[in-house]
């Protein structure tokens, strides 16, 4: 079974970073893609763990670099809304 959830990553006055949770076979797996719709990632849940916390950085499709952390407060989501995307065990 395949099932998907998209969340805005970043926002301000619009979608910068978008992500994509598909479930395929019970692992998730997340695709982020920028403001152009252009895919600039492909992770897993360590992976996405990883940028998350800022380990590692996204550059979109102009070349920006995006380190996670380091954004504007209100361009992320809440923490809670963050969680129950990342979350394994939500019934989409």
């Amino acid at each position: 079974m395949k099932s998907s959830k998209v969340i805005d990553l970043l926002n301000s006055e619009g979608a910068i970073l978008k992500g994509t949770r598909i479930i395929t076979n019970g692992e998730n797996r997340y695709i982020i893609h920028d403001q152009w719709k252009n895919e600039v990632a492909r992770y897993n849940r360590y992976d996405m763990q990883q940028f998350l916390e800022g380990f590692t950085e996204i550059t979109d499709s102009s070349g920006r670099v995006w380190n996670w952390p380091q954004q504007n407060i209100d361009m992320r989501p809440s923490s809670g809304t963050l969680q129950s995307w990342l979350n394994d065990n939500e019934t989409m």
